[in-house]
């Protein structure tokens, strides 16, 4: 996920945002801390995002489309810079 994040792809619309469900926050503090990553890391404790976008295994990774709506929703590890790929050539695609 780390290759999505830079400057080429941010230039394309792409935006990565890691969502922890761990149940201690300080934990996830201190483990970014000592793992910086280029992108920011969200704290959901009471799990609200992982009930709203149904959740049901981790990894779960949701690309979503510039319309605002989910374009894919995968399961465990995954190719993700080949789905947001399809994802980008899709959504400049000319509408019919």
């Amino acid at each position: 996920m780390i290759a999505l994040s830079g400057p080429a792809w941010r230039e394309r619309g792409v935006r990565i945002l890691a969502v922890s469900v761990d149940d201690d926050e300080r934990t996830v503090q201190q483990f970014v801390a000592a793992k910086p990553l280029p992108y920011p890391v969200a704290f959901d404790a009471g799990q609200e995002l992982a009930t709203r976008y149904a959740v049901e295994g981790l990894p779960t990774t949701y690309v979503i489309g510039r319309d605002g709506r989910i374009a894919e929703r995968l399961a465990g590890a995954t190719d993700l810079m080949t789905i947001v790929e399809e994802v980008l050539h899709a959504s400049a695609a000319p509408r019919e």
